[in-house]
């Protein structure tokens, strides 16, 4: 495809993705700050919504957050605003997981319920999943050892839960069971 082209925008978003996923936070930012300029020239909402939910998280890994979550408020606006609803229930994840990572527990807990209600009613499960095991984390560093457990023993035998969710309600559980000597 030619240069400036919605798929070449898209390999390009996706790029950005993964230089977060690999740390390279800084790059990925400049990468998903350029598509974002063309998305927003070309009307193109899901796409904004998309590179603002990578600067967001990226933003957030940075100790910059408020920034962060600020980005990320506005691209679940514009996700909800039109009707994305998978990429509106990824962004509520990543300002539930954001929030935790920040230690940001009371906010971490009302976004990730908001995302899990949000994606409850929807039938998104992988992503309910996925922010129940995140809400797990939450709930454990407030002390809150029962709902901690429960939260996490709700996505571990899910047998529609992702790989990638399991994971993190396991080491919930574990963090869970190491902090009660079990």
């Amino acid at each position: 495809d030619q240069p400036g082209s919605h798929a070449a925008r898209v390999v390009r978003s996706c790029a950005a993705v993964l230089c977060q996923f690999e740390r390279r936070y800084d790059e990925g930012i400049a990468l998903a700050a350029s598509v974002l300029s063309e998305a927003e020239r070309d009307g193109d909402v899901a796409e904004m919504a998309m590179c603002l939910k990578t600067i967001g998280r990226s933003q957030l890994a940075l100790a910059r957050d408020d920034q962060g979550l600020a980005t990320l408020e506005r691209g679940l606006a514009l996700a909800l605003g039109a009707n994305e609803n998978r990429l509106a229930s990824q962004v509520f994840a990543n300002l539930g997981a954001g929030c935790v990572d920040a230690f940001r527990l009371a906010q971490a807990e009302t976004w990730l319920r908001k995302g899990i209600h949000f994606c409850t009613e929807r039938d998104l499960h992988a992503t309910r999943l996925w922010q129940t095991a995140w809400l797990a984390h939450a709930l454990l560093e407030q002390s809150r050892w029962d709902e901690a457990a429960a939260a996490a023993h709700a996505v571990v035998a899910e047998p529609k839960a992702t790989v990638i969710a399991r994971i993190a309600g396991l080491v919930a559980l574990g963090r869970l069971r190491a902090r009660r000597g079990d």
